[in-house]
């Protein structure tokens, strides 16, 4: 009877023993996965880092942040800024850490910054006020005192909101009135020619200089000047 009672328990245990190892090969797993997408995104390895989360997704119940963490970085190294965006606010949602909320923050306004970039005001406002909702609504050590050792890094994450401030206050300007419509020329002396439309170029030179500047492309210009100092391509 005793080697039956034996054998009855190790019966019923054998499947929570199997459940309990397959637990122990996923975490293991979801943590090598993870170690290494940390590594790859480091040394930019774009295609290290895209097996690196799809093998996570596929654990994606034991550590969602860590998943979402991931496919963002991925997206920003491959350029899908908006899927960028979506994995780093999954990521606040599931832990909203630092790492997350700056990252999320920063590609919000990088995407701002592109939308002003072809023109659409009323997107880069929506990036921008995303942006600042996540500045001003995080902890302050993320922006004001962020515990960062890269000096570079760290002038931006402190001068997030008064940046985004900035750039919404210009955009929010009213465009300013027309230019007078221009006084007729004098008549040309006798026996001389009219002149043509367009054909004098100093006025229309001197036209387009006076002309007070759209609130969009003075943003735009100060971002390529931005670039510029930096050195950007």
């Amino acid at each position: 009877m005793r080697n039956v009672g034996r054998t009855r328990l190790l019966l019923w245990s054998a499947p929570v023993v199997v459940l309990v190892l397959l637990i122990v090969a996923k975490l293991t797993s979801m943590a090598l996965a993870g170690g290494s997408a940390v590594e790859d995104y480091q040394r930019r390895d774009v295609e290290a880092l895209r097996d690196d989360v799809s093998t996570m997704q596929v654990l994606d119940v034991v550590d969602p942040y860590s998943t979402a963490f991931a496919a963002g970085s991925l997206a920003v190294l491959e350029g899908r800024l908006e899927d960028a965006e979506e994995h780093f606010a999954t990521a606040v949602a599931h832990d909203a850490t630092c790492p997350a909320l700056t990252n999320l923050a920063l590609v919000a306004e990088t995407r701002g910054d592109q939308f002003v970039g072809v023109g659409d005001g009323p997107g880069a406002l929506g990036r921008y006020r995303s942006a600042l909702a996540t500045v001003t609504g995080g902890p302050a050590r993320c922006f004001a005192e962020p515990d960062e050792p890269d000096a570079e890094r760290r002038d931006v994450l402190t001068g997030s909101a008064q940046r985004l401030n900035g750039k919404i206050a210009l955009l929010e300007r009213p465009l300013p009135p027309p230019p007078p419509p221009a006084a007729p020329p004098p008549p040309p002396p006798g026996g001389a020619p009219p002149p043509t439309a367009g054909s004098n170029r100093d006025t229309d030179d001197q036209e387009r200089i006076l002309l007070p500047g759209d609130p969009l492309d003075q943003l735009r210009q100060l971002l390529e000047d931005a670039a510029a100092t930096r050195g950007a391509p």
